[in-house]
C-alpha cells in the first residue's frame, strides 16, 4: 500500500487527508493517509479564525483577493464542490453576511474543527498529535520523515509564522527550502501598524470611519475604506490591516525605506466644504469652547489630538479665538492625518503570513516541479489575501488540491 505523509494537522492538512482519502476510495487505489500535528490537538490555530466564529470563504473570489493572482486557479479548479458545499457535506450549512463573509451557520469555529477531524478519521487517515516533525529528506523516490518513516508522497501543510503559539513558526518554509524549493522571507501581514507617537496612547480605544492610504518613500501604494481602530501603539482595524503587506515587505526588508498613511477621517466632505463648515461654526459660536468644535466629526478624543496637532489650546479657549489660517490647518489635519509608520505589528499579532515557498515552483497540482511526490498547500506557500475569509478558503481549497493530486499522482506511477 502506498502512504501518504501530511505534515500540519491544520485546516490545510486536514483536507489534504480527507480529500486523499477520498479520491483512494474513488479511484478503488488503496492509500494510507498519516497526519502529523504537532499539537495536542488537530486545528489549533483554526479555532481563533474569525474572533472563534471561523470565517470560511467569502462569496467573492477573483484575482485581486490575493498577493498571487494564481491562487484563484487553484480556487476554481474544485469548483465542482466549492468551499461552501464541501462543509454543508459534512454537516455544517453556511451563512453569508452583507460583505460576503461566510460562516458556520453556528457562528462556532469549533464545530468545523469537529468536523474536518472527524471526517478524516471517519474516512481512515491516521492522526498523530504530539508529533512535531522536524526533518524531511529526499531517499530516491520515497521520502524520510526524521530519518525514521518512509512514505511515497509529502505533503507540507504546517502553515506559516502568524501566531507561533499555535505551531506555525516557519518549520514547513525550513523543510521545504531544505529541499531545494525557493522560498520568499516571511514576514507579518493583515496586522496592526505602529505610530511613533506618545500622544496615541490617549487615543485607544477609538474607533472611526476613514479612508486610508498607504505610501511607502512618499509614492501611494495602497488605499482602502472602512473603519480604523487606534492603539496605544498605533493604528490597527480591517483597513488598515489591509495596507499592512506592502509596508512590512518596505520596512523588513532593508534600504532605510520610510512608509505612513494618511487618513482622511471625512472622506464624505471636499477639504474647501469642511473648511468652510468649520468657519462657519467659529463665526456662529464664537464662544463655544474649542474642545467642542469636531465633536460632531470625529470622536471628541481624536478631535482633542487633531487640535493638539494644530498647536490649538482646549481648556477654556473658544472658537471665536481660532485664528482663520488655524481652521484651514484644522480641516487639512482631518482629511490628511498624516502618521508615520515605525514598524509592523510581528507574527503573534499578524493574521497571516506573507512569505514562504514560491508558488511558481510548483505546477497546477501543488506538487513541486523538481520534487516529484512533493506536495505544499496553504499557508507554507507565498500566498495571502484579503480579510474575509479569503485566507482560509486558500487553505481549505489548497489542501484539498493536494490531497487529491497526491493520489492521483501514485495512482498514475503504478500505470
Amino acid at each position: 500500500m502506498k502512504r501518504i505523509a501530511v505534515i500540519g494537522g491544520g485546516a490545510s492538512g486536514l483536507c489534504a487527508a480527507i480529500e486523499a482519502c477520498r479520491e483512494s476510495q474513488k479511484l478503488k487505489f488503496p492509500v494510507s493517509v498519516t497526519v502529523f500535528e504537532r499539537n495536542a490537538r488537530v486545528g489549533k490555530k483554526l479555532l481563533l479564525t474569525g474572533n472563534g466564529r471561523c470565517n470560511l470563504t467569502n462569496t467573492s473570489l477573483d484575482a485581486g483577493c490575493y498577493n498571487t493572482p494564481r491562487a484563484v486557479n487553484v480556487i476554481r479548479s474544485l469548483r465542482g464542490e466549492d468551499t461552501r458545499a464541501f462543509f454543508e457535506g459534512l454537516g455544517i450549512p453556511t451563512v453569508a453576511d452583507a460583505c460576503g463573509r461566510v460562516y458556520p451557520h453556528s457562528m462556532q469555529a469549533s464545530c468545523v474543527v469537529n468536523a474536518l477531524r472527524g471526517e478524516a478519521e471517519r474516512l481512515g487517515a491516521g492522526l498523530r498529535t504530539d508529533h512535531k516533525v522536524d526533518r524531511l529528506t529526499r531517499t530516491g523516490s520515497h521520502f524520510l520523515l526524521d530519518g525514521t518513516e518512509m512514505f511515497d508522497c509529502a505533503v507540507v501543510a504546517c502553515g506559516g509564522c502568524a501566531y507561533p503559539l499555535t505551531g506555525s513558526d516557519g518549520d514547513g518554509i525550513r523543510i521545504l527550502e531544505s529541499l531545494g524549493i525557493p522560498c520568499v522571507p516571511p514576514i507579518p501581514s493583515l496586522t496592526g501598524l505602529k505610530v511613533p507617537d506618545r500622544d496615541f496612547k490617549s487615543l485607544k480605544g477609538i474607533r472611526a470611519k476613514a479612508e486610508v492610504c498607504a505610501f511607502v518613500d512618499g509614492k501611494r501604494v495602497a488605499v482602502e475604506h472602512g473603519e480604523v481602530q487606534f492603539t496605544e501603539y498605533g493604528v490597527s482595524g480591517i483597513a488598515v490591516m489591509q495596507l499592512s503587506r506592502p509596508i512590512a515587505r518596505a520596512l523588513n526588508g532593508g534600504g532605510g525605506h520610510r512608509a505612513e498613511v494618511v487618513l482622511d477621517l471625512a472622506p464624505d466632505m471636499e477639504a474647501e466644504q469642511l473648511t468652510g463648515f468649520l468657519r462657519a461654526v467659529c463665526r456662529r459660536h464664537r464662544d463655544m469652547l474649542t474642545a467642542e468644535l469636531l465633536a460632531g466629526i470625529v470622536p471628541r478624543q481624536l478631535g482633542f489630538y487633531l487640535l493638539k496637532r494644530c498647536g490649538i489650546p482646549i481648556g477654556e479657549n473658544t472658537c471665536g479665538n481660532i485664528p482663520q489660517d488655524k481652521i484651514a490647518q484644522i480641516s487639512a489635519q482631518i482629511k490628511a492625518l498624516r502618521l508615520p509608520i515605525s514598524a509592523v505589528r510581528g507574527f503573534d499579532q499578524a493574521q497571516v503570513t506573507a512569505g514562504g515557498a514560491d508558488l511558481r515552483a510548483f505546477d497546477e497540482r501543488l506538487m513541486a516541479r523538481r520534487v516529484p511526490g512533493l506536495f505544499a498547500c496553504g499557508e507554507v506557500l507565498d500566498v495571502d489575501g484579503m480579510c474575509g475569509g479569503y485566507n482560509l478558503e486558500w487553505a481549505f481549497s489548497s489542501g484539498r488540491r493536494c490531497g487529491k493530486s497526491a493520489v492521483d499522482f501514485l495512482a498514475e506511477e503504478r500505470e
